[in-house]
């Protein structure tokens, strides 16, 4: 037997309960690619989770969210095919996302995330960052990659004691000349990491050109410079003339 109550203060606030029973020998195989970036203004995460049930039927899929304290929220949610998604709503440390139509052997759907955490701008000393996890508890199998993707601002150093093991780098990835990248491949396990980030001296190549105009009554000078900058984003220059 049992008894419910109703503890809300007003009704607009009530909550009709429900009960949701895991179906029975549910089988549900995930395949799943995040990528984490951080810049010098904040973090996102870009979740894409490949829902395939291998066994029952699914109404509904949790996803357990990053911890509070982190700062992420969701920016935007979607699904493909984009008809299956009904809604969707946080539910303390979960998101709930609810189906129009059931997810089965023979359906499989797509579920994409992007969170963003903004944080006090990094300008000087070091910083310690977690990474963000997200885990589909619904999921019996799951397997997938994390790639971490540091923008070139920052001197980055991965702490030894991450859960996943590195993979081994990608030769012909484009952007890590450009960007301290790492990346995990996982297999049914949980993904725990964190870096640190330390801002670089901002650099700059510098092209003048020097214009020295003479008269008998006076001489000037003309000065051009054209700034690349190679590490960061300068605001400013500053020159001495002596």
């Amino acid at each position: 037997k049992l008894t419910l109550a109703e503890t809300a203060t007003e009704w607009s606030s009530s909550r009709r309960p429900t009960l949701i029973l895991p179906p029975q020998g549910a089988d549900l195989h995930t395949t799943e690619t995040y990528r984490w970036q951080i810049s010098q203004r904040g973090a996102t995460l870009a979740a894409e989770i490949l829902y395939a049930p291998a066994r029952g039927s699914f109404f509904e899929l949790r996803v357990k969210l990053p911890k509070a304290f982190l700062g992420y929220q969701i920016e935007s949610l979607e699904m493909q095919p984009a008809e299956m998604l009904a809604g969707w709503h946080p539910d303390g440390e979960y998101l709930i996302v609810e189906l129009k139509q059931a997810l089965t052997p023979l359906k499989k759907a797509t579920l994409k995330i992007h969170l963003r955490s903004g944080f006090r701008e990094i300008t000087g000393g070091s910083r310690r960052l977690p990474y963000p996890e997200i885990e589909p508890t619904d999921a019996t199998k799951r397997e997938g990659t994390v790639t971490i993707v540091v923008d070139p601002i920052f001197q980055a150093q991965l702490e030894k004691n991450h859960s996943v093991p590195l993979a081994p780098p990608d030769t012909d990835a484009t952007d890590r000349p450009a960007a301290a990248s790492y990346q995990f491949v996982f297999r049914d396990q949980r993904m725990s990491a964190a870096i640190w980030v330390t801002p670089q001296r901002v650099q700059a190549h510098l092209h003048g050109k020097h214009v020295v105009r003479l008269s008998d009554q006076h001489a000037s000078l003309q000065f051009r410079w054209d700034v690349e900058p190679l590490v960061g984003a300068p605001g400013f220059l500053d020159f001495r003339l002596d």
